[in-house]
This record gives structure tokens, C-alpha cells and sequence, in this order.
């Protein structure tokens, strides 16, 4: 009767963890305050290394645990966290983040070769000897 207790204790208390992580999928659309979809954007499990990012018509899937928290961040928008709170479909608005559109810095790198006449050099030698 005690080993029957305490492997029926032991057996709930897997049943109990199992339960609280289990992974379900979650299924998702990500648009901007103007209703456009928006492509590229990070949905991540927080405190994990579980993440994906949402397709050209902003949508995502990836599996988390019903109690688990979605963080989605993208270039220009105010990062979000929402609770999966055991829902399997999530729709979420992205409001734009003024302070930091001056933070992104567009660089372009690139070669010309630039070529001159013989007579340009002919020029350029005199001028400058």
C-alpha cells in the first residue's frame, strides 16, 4: 500500500509537469497600426531559443507552452510581449517607435573606377609639374 502511494504520487506529479509544458502550436498575423501586413518580424519565446519570423503576409507559427510569453520585435516598432495564455491563434498590432527610426543608419559600400583621357593627363602632368 505505501510503494502503490507513493508511485501514484510520483505519477501525478509528472502528469501535473507534463501538463504545465507542453508545447502546443501557435498560429498568429502581425500587422502594422495601418492594417498592412508586416513581413520579417521576430516572434521569440521568452526565455527560450524557440523563435521564427512571420512570412510576406505576416504570418507565424512556432510551438510554445500555453503559459508562455511571445515577444515580437521588429526595425521601427515598439517591441511587444504577449501571453499565449493557452490560445492557439494570436493576432497582434505593432505601433511604430518614433524615438527610434533615427537610430537606423543606411551605409552603402561600393568601387568606381574612374577613367580619364590621355589627353586629360597630358593636362594634369603639365598643370602640375
Amino acid at each position: 500500500m505505501f510503494y502503490e502511494n507513493i508511485i501514484l504520487l510520483i505519477n501525478n506529479t509528472f502528469v501535473c509537469a507534463s501538463n504545465s509544458y507542453a508545447q502546443s502550436t501557435v498560429n498568429g498575423v502581425v500587422i502594422d497600426a495601418t492594417g498592412l501586413p508586416l513581413p520579417g518580424v521576430s516572434v521569440t519565446v521568452k526565455g527560450s531559443a524557440t523563435g521564427t519570423t512571420t512570412d510576406l503576409n505576416g504570418q507565424f507559427t512556432l510551438n510554445a507552452s500555453k503559459s508562455a510569453t511571445l515577444v515580437l520585435s521588429y526595425i521601427g516598432m515598439i517591441t511587444q510581449e504577449v501571453k499565449v495564455n493557452s490560445r492557439s491563434m494570436i493576432n497582434v498590432t505593432l505601433q511604430e517607435d518614433i524615438n527610434s527610426l533615427d537610430e537606423v543608419v543606411v551605409v552603402g559600400y561600393g568601387t568606381q573606377k574612374r577613367s580619364i583621357s590621355q589627353d586629360q593627363y597630358l593636362r594634369y602632368l603639365l598643370k602640375n609639374y
